[in-house]
C-alpha cells in the first residue's frame, strides 16, 4: 500500500511538472520582477528537494522517490546557470594538516545525466520489490521540457579537504530576495553571517540545506556576507552551492 500511493504521489507529482514547464514557454520579457524572484526560488527549491528525494528514496527503498527526483533534474537541465567565479579563503581546522588542504575546482553538475542514472536505479529497485515501473519511468523521460525563461543560480562545485573550511564573501543586492542551496556527500557545517551586524542568517550541519533572505538595508548599497563551509570529516569530501 505504501509503494502504491508512492506511485500515485509521483503521478500527480508528473502532472504538475508538466503543467510547470509549458508555463516555462513564457518570454522572460513578458515576466514582473516578481515572478522572475519567484521563478528563481523556485529552482533552488526543485534542487533542493530532489536531493531530498534521492536520500529518502535510497534510505526507504521508495522507487517513486528516485523517479520524481528524476524528473525534477530534467526540468532542471534547461535552466541556464552561470558558474560562480569567487574564490574561497582556505583554513584548516586545529585537527586538520595544512598537507591535506585542497584548492581543486569540481564539476558542474549534469542534471541530464543524474535524472537517466536515477531512471536506471528506480527500475532495478522496483525489480528488486517486485513492481513494474517501466512504464511510468518511460512517460518520465519522454515528458517534453522547455528552457527556463529566467536564468539561474550562480553555481559553485569544489573538493573540499578533511577539517577545511572554505570562506566566501559576497555582497548581495539591498533589499531584494536571495535564495541559497546547498549539496555535499558528506554532512558539513555551512554558516552564513552578514558582515555589518555578525547576524547569523543560516548555521546548519547536513548533506542538504537551504534557505531564503531579504537583507534590508537602511542604507543605500550591497549588504556583505560571509559564506562558510567547514568539511569535520576525514576525508576529502565534495560539495556544490547555488546562489541567486
Amino acid at each position: 500500500m505504501r509503494y502504491l500511493a508512492g506511485l500515485l504521489l509521483t503521478g500527480v507529482l508528473a502532472l504538475l511538472l508538466t503543467s510547470s514547464a509549458v508555463d516555462a514557454q513564457k518570454k522572460a520579457d513578458s515576466l514582473s520582477a516578481e515572478e522572475a524572484a519567484e521563478a528563481q526560488r523556485q529552482t533552488i527549491d526543485e534542487l533542493m528537494t530532489a536531493y531530498w528525494l534521492i536520500e529518502f528514496g535510497e534510505k526507504n527503498k521508495a522507487p517513486e522517490a528516485l523517479i520524481t527526483a528524476a524528473s525534477l533534474f530534467r526540468k532542471l537541465a534547461r535552466v541556464e546557470m552561470s558558474a560562480c567565479t569567487e574564490k574561497p579563503d582556505i583554513t584548516a581546522d586545529p585537527e586538520g594538516v595544512k598537507s591535506d588542504l585542497v584548492d581543486q575546482e569540481a564539476e558542474a553538475p549534469n542534471f541530464d545525466v543524474q535524472a537517466n542514472t536515477l531512471f536506471a536505479q528506480a527500475l532495478v529497485m522496483g525489480n528488486e520489490l517486485k513492481l513494474n515501473l517501466g512504464p511510468l519511468v518511460n512517460s518520465a523521460k519522454n515528458r517534453t521540457e522547455y528552457r527556463h525563461p529566467v536564468g539561474g543560480p550562480k553555481n559553485k562545485s569544489r573538493f573540499i579537504g578533511p577539517h577545511q573550511n572554505d570562506t566566501y564573501h559576497f555582497k548581495l543586492q539591498s533589499n531584494s530576495p536571495t535564495n541559497f542551496g546547498f549539496r555535499s556527500n558528506v554532512p558539513m557545517r555551512v554558516t552564513v553571517v552578514r558582515n555589518a551586524t555578525n547576524h547569523v542568517m543560516l548555521d546548519r550541519m547536513g548533506t542538504v540545506s537551504s534557505a531564503a533572505w531579504l537583507a534590508n538595508n537602511n542604507k543605500s548599497g550591497p549588504v556583505g556576507i560571509t559564506l562558510q563551509v567547514r568539511n569535520p570529516a576525514k576525508v576529502r569530501a565534495q560539495y556544490h552551492f547555488w546562489l541567486k
